[in-house]
């Protein structure tokens, strides 16, 4: 009975005690992990004689306890010991602590010299995580000596431990191609069955497009004709125009149009070509040739465009500024609005023969992120160009003739630029007085994750054009150019220059504007993804 009653006092006692909240002892619940801080640091720019470098350390996260990191400089073009001190330090950040600074001092060598780079990288320590934990620190010469340097026989002039680009052989210097006829050289002819088995009614259906532009009506309008080129056209290391008839010259290059062009197609020769990637009947009424650098990537591919888009683009023949007297005359003095000129040939775009000159004419831009026109590959990808976007190549031609020469020693001299001037409205030069239908040419490639990738934070292109060596220091994409040999069967580009340009309509498609439509010209042959996006660079 004892041991009973003293059970229960027992159990009545615990009882007690777990009722008791001053004695209730249970055991801590566990919450959440508490995640690390993260520390960033920043990069800098500094001219070499400033002393010393300062970078910020920043934390962001959990303040709650102490952290640690540790900081160390890495070489990559400055060198510890000749360009800047080495650093090795570990930085104890307090709870509250939100920052702190780092610097290395610089040394000044008084010797001129490119502009170098070195890192200061960071590894963490207790309680910390990295995210950008690299920043990178910019030396810039400040030297007033000049370093010595060589003129390269392209007229780059580098530095004397630089190797100057791989020279082309020069350029054959043709005679101009002078005509008295401001229609230009002999109509290339089809028979009009020939002409008429060429073309189909628009679309199915012969329907008429709208107005180009917004224009309500012919007198103030511009009108014009697209048509699409396939990606599948020849690689070829020639170049008819600057080194014809010698196979081999040339850096690589696209082509469109006829496939069997070699470096002996000449312009009255394209009139035997009727096999096309622009124009895909089984009548070509469009047999011109339109070329670029090749662009390539470093795995040792040529990238294939999915489809090309070739405008031509002018005011119509009633707008009162193709009237030279017009008080805002788009044309110069003495000029007109001309129909495109037959056989003409001209490059346009980046010369090598004036590597440093301001480019006209020609750009990139992207489908994503800004959406810019920007001057080379590495700022297109900077842009927000991404995976599945669409990349373009944009060339615009010069629209202004001399009236006299179908070519010109250069290639260039017998064509220019609208402008502005200083006069505020566009108008060709009187050197050049004579307003032709402006070639626009958009070449369109899927981006694809092997075209660009990060180096050092920064977005780099992994692609180029096969032109870009001939610059010392060119940003890839930055020499772009592009070469055009006109050979229109006159029926057909009387056509769309009467419907088209002339009634001021948005043709698109082959479209002549008049219910008829070129066969063969509104998309590429495979579709709009081209199937062979990338072509093993040939052997030169």
């Amino acid at each position: 009975m004892k041991k009973l009653i003293l059970g229960l006092l027992g159990l009545a006692l615990v009882s007690c005690a777990i009722s008791e909240p001053d004695l209730l002892l249970a055991a801590p619940k566990k919450g959440p992990a508490v995640k690390p801080p993260t520390f960033t640091i920043n990069d800098a720019t500094v001219n070499e004689n400033a002393g010393t470098v300062t970078l910020t350390i920043s934390k962001g996260g959990n303040t709650r306890s102490s952290s640690t990191i540790t900081v160390n400089t890495v070489n990559v073009t400055a060198l510890a010991g000749s360009d800047y001190n080495a650093s090795s330090a570990t930085l104890i950040f307090a709870p509250s602590q939100t920052s702190q600074t780092v610097s290395i001092s610089l040394l000044n060598d008084n010797t001129a010299e490119s502009t170098e780079t070195f890192r200061v990288q960071l590894t963490a320590g207790s309680n910390a995580r990295i995210g950008d934990g690299v920043g990178v620190v910019t030396i810039v010469d400040t030297d007033a000596s000049t370093p010595p340097t060589q003129t390269c026989p392209d007229g780059s002039v580098i530095l004397l431990s630089e190797t100057c680009p791989t020279p082309e052989p020069a350029p054959e210097a043709p005679d101009p191609v002078e005509t008295t006829d401001l229609e230009g050289g002999p109509d290339f002819t089809v028979t009009s069955d020939y002409l008429a088995a060429g073309v189909a009614p628009s679309w199915g259906t012969g329907a008429i497009p709208g107005l180009y532009g917004g224009a309500i009506n012919t007198t103030a309008g511009e009108g014009a004709f697209r048509f699409t080129c396939g990606g599948e056209g020849p690689i070829r290391y020639d170049d008819p125009l600057l080194y014809p008839g010698q196979p081999g010259a040339s850096h690589l290059h696209k082509f469109s149009g006829p496939m069997g062009v070699t470096s002996s197609t000449t312009s009255d020769g394209l009139a035997d070509m009727t096999n096309s990637n622009c124009d895909y009947g089984t009548n070509v009424l469009n047999r011109s040739l339109y070329w670029m650098p090749a662009l390539i990537d470093d795995q040792g591919f040529v990238r294939n465009p999915d489809w090309e888009a070739f405008y031509y683009k002018r005011i119509t023949s009633a707008n009162p500024r193709c009237n030279p007297a017009y008080a805002q005359a788009h044309v110069g003095a003495g000029g007109a609005c001309l129909m495109l000129p037959n056989g003409i040939r001209f490059i346009f775009g980046w010369d090598p023969t004036n590597p440093n000159a301001s480019t006209q004419g020609v750009s990139w831009y992207c489908t994503s992120g800004t959406g810019a026109h920007v001057a080379n590959l590495d700022l297109l990808f900077q842009s927000g160009c991404v995976v599945g976007a669409t990349m373009v190549a944009d060339m615009g031609a010069p629209n202004c003739w001399n009236g006299t020469d179908l070519d010109s020693t250069n290639h260039r001299d017998h064509m220019a630029y609208d402008s502005y001037g200083n006069w505020g409205y566009l108008k060709c030069p009187n050197t050049h007085p004579y307003l032709i239908p402006q070639m626009e040419t958009k070449k369109a490639w899927t981006v694809t994750q092997d075209m660009y990738h990060t180096v050092n934070g920064v977005i780099k292109s992994r692609i180029k054009l096969a032109s870009d060596h001939m610059k010392v220091g060119a940003a890839p994409g930055s020499t772009m150019h592009a070469d055009y040999m006109e050979k229109w069967a006159r029926g057909a580009k009387d056509m769309w220059t009467a419907g088209c340009i002339n009634l001021g309509l948005n043709c698109s498609g082959g479209d002549f504007g008049n219910g008829k439509q070129l066969i063969g010209s509104s998309e590429p042959s495979y579709g709009w993804i081209n199937p062979n996006p990338r072509t093993a660079i040939p052997t030169p």
